[in-house]
């Protein structure tokens, strides 16, 4: 059995560079590259795992069309365990279309695809059971997990002993924040952005998103903050602040998820959650300096190497 379950999101991601304005009518745009990679919350974050020299499975649902193909492929020639990551007849594999700006801004373009039949009576129970984290990534955009069904895995994910973690992206349809609010008691580290975490609880300011979380029942809060480095906060401690990495940012995508896979590795080895955080921040500050969410993060060793060598951000006020 795997150390690590990644259960959710898996999406193809077509990255597009660069794109200074979306055109209108006719109008075109000439790219300088296209870049088609793995992608998603719990697929990206699994694969970053793997290169961190963490065993993990992943659970999730693609197509029976060549984008599905590329999953389970690279996936496995990763490291990844797939035999759990499902291709369904009739449908299309999850995809998100990415213009990146020159400023590296993502606005996305989404179809949900095969992730809409993702569903409960596809856990594998004794894979789930037997990890020592269980990453449910993407939540919100699960059609058939989101609410009760999510709380029903982490519950039993806790149950058996294993640490939960939970990412979520928000979809900004009616009831959004009802749809969440189920998995939140059973969640131990809940890995959200600044702006999705205000967004989602309906905060005018990081502390208000932080309180409002720990209310629900998460046992503690990490929130990311862009370049300026995460945010930890747990029902019995204050809020602490770690500074990120001084980079040049190439783009974001898919730092989020190397942080939480730098994050989760750490827990994997027994470490303390701020001794976690700061090999996630590690991961996450490498992972903006490449193309795509896995170009810049290529092993363990990379890792320690940049970590080693970069400059810290400064610690901003609370």
């Amino acid at each position: 059995m795997s150390d690590v379950t990644c259960v959710g999101l898996h999406c193809a991601d077509v990255i597009l560079y660069t794109v200074p304005h979306l055109p209108t009518g006719q109008d075109q745009i000439l790219l300088d590259d296209v870049l088609w990679t793995v992608g998603g919350t719990a697929a990206a974050t699994a694969v970053d795992l793997a290169r961190l020299g963490v065993s993990v499975s992943t659970v999730g649902a693609v197509g029976q069309d060549p984008f599905g193909d590329f999953f389970v492929r690279e996936m496995s020639r990763e490291g990844v365990d797939t035999a759990h990551l499902a291709q369904l007849p009739g449908q299309t594999t999850s995809t998100s279309v990415l213009p990146i700006s020159p400023r590296g801004d993502r606005p996305a373009l989404y179809l949900v695809g095969a992730l809409g039949e993702l569903s409960l009576d596809m856990m594998p129970w004794e894979v789930i059971e037997s990890s020592k984290v269980l990453h449910l990534g993407g939540t919100l955009l699960l059609p058939k997990l989101d609410g009760q069904p999510s709380a029903e895995i982490l519950a039993r994910a806790q149950a058996s002993g294993v640490i939960t973690t939970l990412d979520f992206i928000p979809d900004f349809e009616p009831h959004m924040l009802d749809r969440l609010r189920p998995a939140l008691p059973h969640v131990d580290y809940l890995l959200p952005n600044m702006e999705e975490g205000m967004a989602v609880a309906g905060a005018s300011s990081r502390q208000e998103a932080i309180e409002f979380y720990l209310a629900e029942g998460v046992k503690c809060v990490v929130m990311t903050l862009g370049e300026d480095g995460v945010s930890i906060t747990t029902q019995r401690d204050d809020e602490i602040l770690i500074p990120a990495y001084d980079v040049d940012v190439v783009d974001t995508i898919g730092s989020g998820d190397a942080f939480s896979a730098g994050f989760i590795a750490a827990l994997v080895e027994g470490k303390s959650p701020l001794e976690a955080i700061e090999l996630g921040v590690a991961c996450g500050s490498l992972a903006a300096t490449g193309r795509g969410s896995l170009e810049a993060l290529v092993d363990r060793q990379t890792v320690e190497e940049f970590a080693a060598t970069a400059s810290r951000g400064r610690v901003i006020s609370t």
